[in-house]
């Protein structure tokens, strides 16, 4: 495992690609609600965060046993990395209650990985919208965002944008499956 993901001294405006995954690749989201259990938490702490600290969501992608989420932090690097620690541990409180479970519901806290090029930012975004296959996701998934399927007013698309150049252009990337199967191998 490379060492950027054991990292936790972020810098300022850091772009970050946080995963968290079921203890023992166990389910961690059995239904609906418990999807948006987690990304609801993740939502609220972002909204509720001083605003010259807050993160921006970029991305997300939720399967049954583990939850991708694209950042960038805020001005204190700090900050963000400890939202996703409250939210997942929120969420571990909540599944153990709701499902009758005790012990750990995640694997480990989380993992962050920095990406800084553009090359690992169209990585990144491909990575997660297309986990855990070759299909884009749209349901549980930013992709449904960014492919204009719907509106989430918590997402911030200019990095998207800059990089994609706009909607069509991340749709044109995205229809070019050899390309973007190339970007999920080298996340």
């Amino acid at each position: 495992m490379s060492s950027q993901y054991r990292r936790r001294d972020y810098r300022p405006h850091e772009l970050i690609h946080f995963t968290v995954r079921g203890h023992n690749r166990r389910r961690i989201f059995h239904n609906q609600a418990d999807h948006d259990e987690f990304l609801n938490d993740l939502r609220d702490r972002i909204d509720l965060s001083p605003q010259s600290v807050r993160p921006t969501l970029l991305g997300y992608a939720q399967m049954s046993n583990h939850q991708h989420v694209y950042m960038r932090a805020g001005a204190d690097p700090t900050h963000t990395p400890k939202l996703i620690r409250a939210t997942s541990s929120s969420y571990a409180q909540s599944y153990n209650w709701r499902h009758g479970t005790t012990g750990k519901v995640f694997q480990r806290p989380f993992r962050g990985k920095i990406t800084r090029t553009p090359e690992h930012i169209v990585n990144a975004f491909a990575y997660i919208h297309l986990n855990p296959d070759d299909s884009l996701r749209s349901t549980n998934s930013s992709h449904a965002f960014y492919a204009g399927l719907k509106d989430d007013p918590h997402i911030d698309p200019s990095l998207a944008w800059q990089i994609f150049g706009s909607r069509e252009g991340y749709l044109n990337y995205f229809n070019d499956t050899k390309r973007v199967r190339a970007a999920r191998q080298a996340a």
